[in-house]
């Protein structure tokens, strides 16, 4: 969930987090295993919470429900805004890091940056007759094929169609290359990126690799982008259409407004939630109103998070205290972050900074060896060179509520929550 704490000009606090006692599953203790362990049986008759409705009602108890936005029920999210100063090369470049991890070696590379570049080309031209005739090139190329599409379809979605089209023969090829051309003629567009269908309708050999050029960019990026789960929350469209109305994320900050993103546990949701992820974090830092504190709570964060130079937490965490933000992710354990980063040493070193920058730490329950490792590493060993406090009483004996914690300020101990009287 990406959560926004503020109010009219002065810090206020807003708790929009559920108690953790109606959250929680209830817990029955067994008596001992045959192997000396005790069994944790977990009730889940509370599990799921709606929490829209949480935060509804407790935003509405403070008399501000009207600052409440949920990703979903509004407009979508506009990714490119008309003020962007970017070409549609560069926007391209940013969306990749939401498409599925390229597949490496010199034949793949190959075909990819053939796909590559024809997604430019055609973003290009996209963008090019936006600004001479105010009509988008590839609806109007879908309307002329008699491709059905529907209202809130966006651009990837309807490239991807008539892309789905071009490829059904060399016949096919040829039209819907004769089609671009002639739009971009009567436009005035005169670019090598008109014909860049055109060098594929010779022979079949060359239709088949047209089909290769398809794969490898409008079958992965353009797939991704078109996940039909994605268009309800955010907008990816290159060229945005000024006719559908969209969320920007910057106005939604400078209003002082608690946004709420509930993702599903689906790939289109996931890549929704990255892209708001990076919007914030890029609002965050253009804002004028730098007297209002932010807040961003990020649970699950380990499907969420990202190492890349542009929107990595890595660099988001060492400059967002600059600007008032106060950030929070939850995570299930050290090596379920690993395994999104990838094993590289970069990918480590991302880690090792978001660690250092998130002073304030809690370990709950975890048996996970990645984490006691780490654990052991930030909690100090004892002075009289005895066994270290993580290995006397280990994280996979936690009772509930109970956790390590460590501090800003150097506190550090172990302290168990009283569950019952957060009721």
């Amino acid at each position: 969930a990406l959560v926004r704490f503020t109010g009219g000009g002065r810090w206020r606090r807003c708790r929009v987090l559920p108690h953790p006692r109606p959250a929680r599953a209830e817990y029955t203790r067994q008596g001992p295993s045959p192997t000396g362990q005790r069994g944790v049986r977990a009730e889940r008759r509370h599990a799921r919470l709606d929490l829209h409705a949480q935060v509804r009602v407790i935003v509405g108890a403070i008399g501000e429900e009207e600052r409440l936005v949920v990703i979903g029920d509004c407009d979508p999210v506009a990714f490119f805004t008309a003020a962007c100063p970017l070409s549609p090369s560069d926007r391209l470049t940013r969306l990749e890091a939401f498409g599925p991890p390229a597949n490496t070696g010199s034949k793949n590379d190959y075909w990819r940056d053939l796909g590559m570049g024809m997604l430019r080309d055609f973003l290009q031209l996209e963008s090019e007759l936006a600004r001479a005739t105010g009509e988008r090139l590839f609806d109007v190329m879908a309307r002329e094929l008699g491709l059905a599409s529907t209202e809130s379809e966006g651009s990837w979605s309807t490239l991807r169609r008539v892309l789905t089209y071009s490829r059904l023969g060399s016949k096919k090829l040829r039209q819907v290359s004769d089609l671009l051309k002639m739009h971009c003629l009567a436009a005035g567009i005169e670019s090598p990126s008109c014909h860049v269908m055109e060098v594929y309708t010779g022979d079949s050999d060359l239709l088949q690799q047209w089909n290769y050029v398809c794969m490898s960019a409008a079958d992965t990026l353009g797939t991704s982008l078109a996940n039909p789960d994605i268009a309800r929350f955010i907008d990816f469209d290159v060229a945005p259409d000024k006719s559908k109305p969209r969320t920007e994320v910057a106005a939604l900050l400078e209003a002082g407004k608690v946004v709420l993103f509930a993702p599903e546990m689906r790939d289109g949701h996931r890549i929704a939630a990255m892209g708001l992820k990076a919007k914030w974090y890029e609002a965050v830092f253009a804002r004028e109103d730098l007297e209002r504190p932010v807040g961003v709570v990020i649970d699950e964060a380990q499907r969420f998070l990202t190492s890349d130079k542009e929107t990595g937490e890595q660099n988001f965490l060492d400059r967002c205290r600059a600007y008032r933000c106060i950030t929070l992710l939850a995570t299930q354990s050290q090596s379920s972050i690993l395994h999104e980063f990838g094993s590289t040493d970069a990918a480590q070193t991302a880690l090792d900074i978001i660690s250092a920058n998130t002073p304030s730490k809690l370990v709950f329950r975890s048996t996970d060896a990645e984490t006691v490792q780490w654990l052991r590493t930030q909690i100090p060993p004892p002075n009289s060179g005895g066994p270290h406090i993580v290995d006397v009483r280990r994280p996979s004996c936690l009772l509930p509520g109970e956790a390590f914690y460590m501090f800003a300020d150097g506190r550090w101990g172990r302290r168990r929550a009283d569950l019952a009287g957060l009721a």
